[in-house]
Order: structure tokens, then sequence, then C-alpha cells
């Protein structure tokens, strides 16, 4: 599988993900969209072709306007995670904290402790920016 699948992949995952745990509808529903924000992915050994594997999505964390999702690439005939995929969803067009879709869904849902990869990735993005503020 060459790079480009692997992200035309997580769009899928990411969809079955929103439709699965109706954030997406929740988003829609006060009037909001969704995009990607940004994605970091590590392959941590190659998946040959024709061997089947699955995509599985979780929620590892929220703030303001992002929700962050991570993706793994498991291979099934040796459950291997071939790749693992950070990604971050930006809402559009509201006014409301991710933490209010989060509540109105899961109730008693509290938000994670953001993992060391995570924040560090997220200090990366940070730092990016601000090299491109300065430029202008």
């Amino acid at each position: 599988m060459n790079n480009a699948r692997y992200l035309r992949e997580l769009d899928f995952a990411r969809f079955h993900y929103y439709d699965r745990t109706g954030i997406y509808g929740a988003v829609m529903k006060r009037g909001g969209g969704a995009v990607q924000g940004a994605s970091s992915t590590r392959y941590r050994r190659a998946l040959s072709i024709l061997s089947p594997y699955k995509v599985t999505t979780r929620l590892i964390y929220w703030e303001d306007k992002h929700f962050y999702l991570e993706h793994e690439f498991i291979s099934l005939p040796d459950n291997f995670v071939r790749a693992v995929v950070l990604s971050k969803q930006t809402v559009t067009g509201l006014n409301i904290p991710a933490s209010e879709i989060i509540a109105e869904l899961e109730p008693n849902a509290q938000r994670p402790e953001i993992s060391k990869d995570l924040e560090l990735w997220l200090k990366s993005m940070d730092e990016s920016s601000q090299k491109y503020r300065k430029q202008r």
C-alpha cells in the first residue's frame, strides 16, 4: 500500500467514525462542519499488497474547536500495528467548544489526559505556525 492510499483509507475511517459516534451529526445539527486540519503518520512496517487489514479509530483528546483522533492500521494475519496516524479535526462554523458536543453525545465523558506523543505533535505544529507567522 502506498502513502496516498493510507490517507484515502483514513478519510473512510474518519467518516465511519463520525457516523458511528454521532459527532458529525451533532456538529451539523448546530450548523457547523468539520475539516481535517493536520495529520501525522508513523509507518512502522509495510502493509503488503492484498494483505487483509483493519483501521481502528478512537477519540484521544479534544479542546476548544478540535477533536484529535488516533488511527491504527492493523494487519489481520498477525494483528500487528503497521501504521499509526494522529489526526486533528477542526470544527468550523460554531461558537461552542468541542466539549459541549462530546457532553451531548456522552454526558459522563471525561477528557483524557493528553498523551506525550500528541503533546509533542501539538507543540511541533505550534512551532511551525510561529515560524511562518514571523516571515510575514
